[in-house]
């Protein structure tokens, strides 16, 4: 038997030893195997061999178990997600909440702050452009102050109140309409006013209820909660009066009785859709109305018994309100009972011709009195914004003096009591004509130094002017003023040597008198500042 070249002896042999290479490929042996401690399910989760063998292995596929494992980390990596995304979702919406919260604080602000002030300050201001109607304009000022702090008390506090709906009834040209627009000016809120005649039921050319609500909203600016809280202004509500009397509801008057029931939606809390989207809650609207309501006073004159009829005497009184003269509550009975009251009271309205649904929602009857030739003449030379005290202002500025005779004024307010359908509106023209031949000297020529304007008795115009030169435009208002100093400068020049020459004559006469050094005097005063301002 040939010998093994292998083998290290020559000599055969039945047992040869084998030597065999373990390589990290080929599995271990069943002693190796027996020696490896058994792993648990927790630490197989942990170890990392299985990793290091998918890594090393593209080709082996992961066990059930393994993917079982990835799917709950996955879930609960999305759950965590989404929770942080709703937190963090939850976290902008309470951040928008406040922002928006701050923003309506800051706006509830601004919006009645003019309530910082008392009533009667707004009184005070109102007489200043408002003349002749002083119990009319403090009516109007409380209704509207009411209005607004109950609305204030609902929107901040969550208190409910009642507001007040008013009516006015005066004679054309009296102030109705300027008063409620100085009021509305004063408190900032929206104000519109709406004509009553073309509205019936059904609409006239396009025009309904709805109508004048939509033109608040853009009186507001679009801005609706300003717009629910501004002052809706309805003129000529007296040409909506019944025409089939006031008892008699069921008949079909498209110009009086129903027009009078669909304003109703707007004298009690009512939400009216105008489409788009708005609804327009008409719970803290101010609403005023106003007419002429001409005759009104003959069933106020016929209750006071002040008729020819019943001329001297008074209508008798229902028994119900007969008290005994011992009676210590007799003053509160006479308290309550209206039908002596000198204002107009619910009963007038009614036999006027409105139903009483209408009258019963209206808490504030407001009367105008008819204005007077003095009143004019207040209007004329007092009030706030008069033509006439705007032109004077502008003649100020050029140290010109305008004088008109007392007579002219109440010559112009005759003529506008003349016509009793214009009143005061036709002051304002009166005044632009009466000055016109003024303005055109003032336009004409660049009038300086000491004028004056003179209207004599018969309203003829003249004018006499110590200086004047050519108009001329200057190319800013800083060199005007430059030039009209100079002139004043040149006028205070010569009324100071005048001055010091007077005095010189005394002193020569032996009259001992200080003479007052020329840097004291207003000329002096003036030349230091033309210097500063050169």
């Amino acid at each position: 038997m040939a010998a093994n070249p292998g083998s290290k002896s020559g000599k055969g042999s039945s047992k040869k030893p084998t030597t065999r290479k373990i390589t990290p490929k080929e599995p271990l042996s069943g002693k190796e195997l027996t020696s490896i401690p058994p792993e648990d399910s927790a630490t197989k989760k942990a170890s990392p061999s299985n990793k290091t063998l998918n890594k090393t292995n593209p080709d082996s596929k992961p066990s059930v178990e393994e993917m079982r494992d990835k799917l709950k980390d996955v879930e609960q990596a999305f759950l965590k997600a989404e929770e942080d995304a709703e937190i963090v979702e939850t976290a902008m919406r309470r951040a928008e909440a406040a922002r928006r919260e701050k923003e309506h604080i800051e706006m509830l602000d601004r919006f009645y702050k003019p309530l910082n002030d008392k009533m009667k300050d707004y009184v005070n201001r109102v007489k200043e452009y408002i003349i002749g109607q002083d119990k009319a304009v403090e009516d109007i000022v409380y209704l509207v102050y009411h209005n607004m702090h109950q609305n204030m008390l609902e929107d901040i506090w969550c208190v409910n109140g009642t507001r007040l709906p008013g009516i006015c009834i005066g004679p054309s040209g009296c102030g109705k309409t300027a008063t409620l627009n100085v009021v509305s000016g004063l408190f900032g809120i929206p104000f519109l006013k709406y004509n009553a005649t073309p509205l019936t039921s059904a609409g006239f050319v396009g025009r309904d209820v709805e109508t004048m609500l939509k033109q608040l909203l853009e009186k507001a600016g679009g801005d609706l909660f300003k717009a629910e809280r501004g002052i809706l202004y309805i003129d000529e509500i007296d040409k909506k009066k019944s025409a089939i009397g006031v008892t008699n509801t069921t008949g079909r008057d498209v110009n009086g009785t129903v027009v009078q029931q669909e304003l109703l939606k707007f004298l009690e809390p009512s939400e009216i859709d105008l489409g788009d989207g708005i609804i327009f809650d008409t719970t803290h609207l101010t609403i005023i109305m106003t007419g002429a309501f001409l005759g009104i006073e003959e069933y106020r004159n016929e209750r006071l018994g002040l008729n020819e009829k019943t001329a001297g005497f008074k209508s008798d009184k229902p028994k119900e309100y007969e008290t005994f003269q011992d009676d210590p509550f007799q003053d509160d009975y006479n308290e309550f009972d209206q039908t002596d009251s000198p204002d107009y009271i619910d009963k007038d309205i009614m036999k006027y011709g409105f139903i009483a649904e209408f009258v019963g929602r209206v808490r504030k009857i407001i009367e105008f009195k008819q204005l007077t030739a003095d009143d004019m003449v207040s209007i004329i030379t007092t009030a706030k914004g008069s033509k006439l005290i705007e032109f004077v202002n502008q003649l100020k500025l050029r140290n010109i003096e305008l004088e008109i005779r007392p007579e002219n004024y109440y010559r112009m307010a005759e003529a506008a009591l003349s016509d009793p359908e214009l009143g005061a509106r036709a002051l304002e023209n009166m005044i632009l004509t009466f000055l016109e031949p003024a303005k055109k000297d003032f336009m004409d020529t660049f009038l300086a130094g000491t004028g004056q304007m003179y209207y004599d008795f018969d309203g003829n115009y003249t004018y006499m002017f110590e200086s004047e030169m050519p108009h001329m435009f200057v190319e800013n208002y800083v060199e005007g003023k430059r030039q009209l100093r100079r002139l004043r400068l040149a006028a205070e020049r010569d009324n100071a040597l005048k001055e010091k020459q007077q005095q010189e004559k005394k002193a020569k006469a032996g009259k001992n008198e200080v003479q007052i050094p020329l840097t004291k005097t207003r000329f002096g005063e003036m030349l230091i500042g033309e210097s500063k301002l050169e």
